[in-house]
């Protein structure tokens, strides 16, 4: 299974107990190291009761506009994620 990021960033707010407090996760991960870590996402929002997805990619990457649309944005849209401007 190819590897993720190196780095996984776990943010708590300082002087708080970690169970209550607010948590940030940021890693870099392929579509097999998603994959993998969705259900471990799920798990967090079962304990949370909601969880709060942001997504980015690198600007130098070049995407096709037809393809983000059909596979990406589309199915996103009609699991009413997002709204008809991507976000």
């Amino acid at each position: 299974m190819p590897k993720a990021s190196d780095e996984a960033d776990v943010e708590d707010s300082p002087g708080s107990d970690a169970s209550s407090s607010p948590h940030r996760l940021k890693f870099t991960a392929d579509r097999d190291a998603l994959h993998s870590a969705w259900n471990a996402l799920a798990n967090l929002a079962d304990m949370a009761g909601n969880v709060t997805v942001s997504v980015s990619v690198d600007e130098a990457v070049e995407l096709d506009r037809h393809r983000l649309e059909n596979g990406v944005l589309e199915p996103l849209r009609e699991l009413g994620l997002i709204d008809d401007e991507g976000g």
